[in-house]
């Protein structure tokens, strides 16, 4: 592997874990509250990615998108969620032995509010990895696609773009790692398309975390 990679950045919905059941299942909660029609697991999974502002707007429960409704629901769902996040992670696959065995520093910049990602971690055997930063789409001002969350943790591992991978499944991903000048690889067995993401071109991407050390191998030989 190329000396020149220092650093990867990781999405958690969907790229770390799978989380998107139990986002589901406080979604239905709130809709069967309201006696609306409850929703698929694939419909809500296609929601998730662009934090609960989005997800919130998408869902538009009440038929009420002014600030104050949106932030009602949030914290509805977050009420709810809380009571369920723990008990609905699935880490993937070959995920937590990559995580243990490389040498590269390792950092989460995801979507999801940072309180839910920190106790995930704290609960599961993520805690076991040494990661130099945990954010969330509340931690900063900005949340991915802006660049501003990968450009602090770089700041914190005293990095530059080139020496740094984001790893992520979604648009969100994909583009904060264009606009910090950061390389990008997907995952395919996320939230969003792979053949979306791929839409301006063949785009670095994994199948199973098996594969990822070689992929990054030949990303940057």
């Amino acid at each position: 592997m190329s000396h020149s990679l220092k650093l990867l950045i990781f999405d958690f919905d969907g790229t770390l874990a799978h989380t998107a059941p139990g986002i589901h299942k406080a979604v239905n909660v709130m809709l069967e509250r309201r006696q609306r029609p409850q929703l698929s697991l694939e419909t809500v999974t296609s929601y998730i990615g662009q934090g609960l502002f989005n997800l919130i707007c998408k869902l538009n429960v009440d038929g009420d998108l002014t600030p104050q409704a949106i932030e009602t629901i949030s914290q509805e769902f977050r009420d709810i969620y809380k009571d369920i996040f723990l008990h609905e992670v699935n880490i993937f696959e070959g995920a937590l032995e990559f995580l243990k065995s490389t040498p590269l520093a390792l950092a989460i910049v995801s979507n999801k509010e940072e309180h839910f990602i920190r106790k995930t971690i704290e609960h599961s055997a993520f805690a076991s990895i040494p990661w130099i930063s945990v954010y969330g789409g509340d931690s900063f001002e900005q949340k991915k696609p802006h660049p501003m969350p990968l450009q602090k943790v770089m700041d914190e591992a005293g990095v530059h773009p080139q020496e740094t991978l984001m790893i992520g499944d979604s648009f969100a991903d994909r583009n904060a790692a264009q606009q910090a000048g950061t390389h990008f690889m997907a995952v395919s067995f996320g939230y969003e398309d792979l053949h979306s993401l791929t839409d301006q071109g063949a785009l670095p991407h994994f199948d199973h975390y098996s594969e990822l050390t070689q992929k990054i191998s030949k990303l940057f030989k």
